[in-house]
């Protein structure tokens, strides 16, 4: 199985501010929200054969606890293609003030527009192109082989779910991981020939 993991609430997520590139770290409900995934994961009995985490500590961080809380054996191979998408000129800026300066709509399309990047940063569809020879180089080789876990973050996730196929572009725009949320995958549902 793969499982597609968003880590848990960070100091910036719970500030309301634009995180991407920053490496915020954990908040307590972040380390609750990963202890409850980790909890979530020991339950179903499961336990990884491989961890790939995002090189931001919240991320990592996440991955850690997990893989602790999971009594895994493995190593947390650390991506730089896994980081957040860069959110520009937003990065560490408050979201309802950035709501107000641009406008409802404006302000949604750089949130959920797969194509638009957020002023000098990257779009969906950029980090769509930067996950993909990571996905061919790194994830499909282990095409069911056990236990795969990523942890990454929300943008991340959508583009990595974009490149499996598991959403569409049309869905993209409104799909959400909550902090500390998972996407349970069985290798079955993933294509060997994904990106052909």
């Amino acid at each position: 199985m793969l499982i597609i993991a968003r880590h848990g609430q960070s100091l910036y997520n719970r500030a309301n501010l634009f995180t991407g590139t920053v490496d915020s770290k954990l908040s307590k409900k972040g380390i609750k929200e990963a202890e409850k995934l980790g909890q979530e994961l020991t339950d179903k009995k499961i336990r990884f054969d491989y961890i790939f985490s995002s090189p931001l500590a919240r991320a990592y961080d996440t991955a850690e606890i997990i893989l602790e809380k999971t009594f895994s054996v493995c190593d947390i191979n650390i991506h730089q293609q896994l980081a957040e998408r860069d959110h520009g000129d937003f990065t560490g800026r408050d979201k309802a003030e950035l709501l107000i300066e641009y406008g409802e709509k404006k302000f949604r399309s750089f949130k959920r527009s797969l194509d638009i990047p957020y002023p000098n940063g990257e779009s969906v569809d950029n980090v769509v192109n930067r996950l993909t020879s990571w996905l061919v180089e790194e994830l499909l080789p282990l095409h069911d082989k056990g236990h795969i876990l990523v942890v990454s973050h929300s943008d991340t996730i959508k583009a990595l779910n974009l490149l499996l196929e598991l959403i569409t572009e049309g869905e993209a725009t409104e799909f959400i991981v909550k902090t500390g949320e998972a996407i349970y995958v069985p290798w079955i549902t993933v294509k060997n020939n994904v990106l052909v």
